[in-house]
């Protein structure tokens, strides 16, 4: 887990199902590329490619949307939303 400052800044998301207002409280999660490993080994395409997930105001949805994955496609039914997904930049790393 991420040690960051709490940032509450209002943010607007917009994507193919419509529009919406949330506000990112502080960054949770670092993600950072992987390489898969399922029936076959999928490699890092895009290794600069990073996340970093920010905790949001908790919002109900309760719909339904088909999703595609390696295992087929499936119906999902989303609940509700927690967290914000923001690419980023990975400047500098220490342990």
């Amino acid at each position: 887990m991420l040690s960051a400052q709490t940032l509450n800044k209002t943010v607007t998301l917009k994507d193919q199902f419509g529009q919406e207002g949330n506000v990112a409280i502080v960054a949770r999660y670092f993600a950072v590329p992987v390489v898969k490993r399922h029936d076959a080994v999928y490699p890092i395409i895009y290794p600069d490619d990073h996340l970093v997930f920010y905790a949001t105001e908790p919002k109900e949805w309760n719909v339904y949307r088909q999703t595609r994955d390696q295992f087929g496609i499936h119906d999902m039914k989303t609940r509700w939303t927690e967290l914000l997904g923001v690419p980023t930049q990975k400047i500098a790393w220490s342990q």
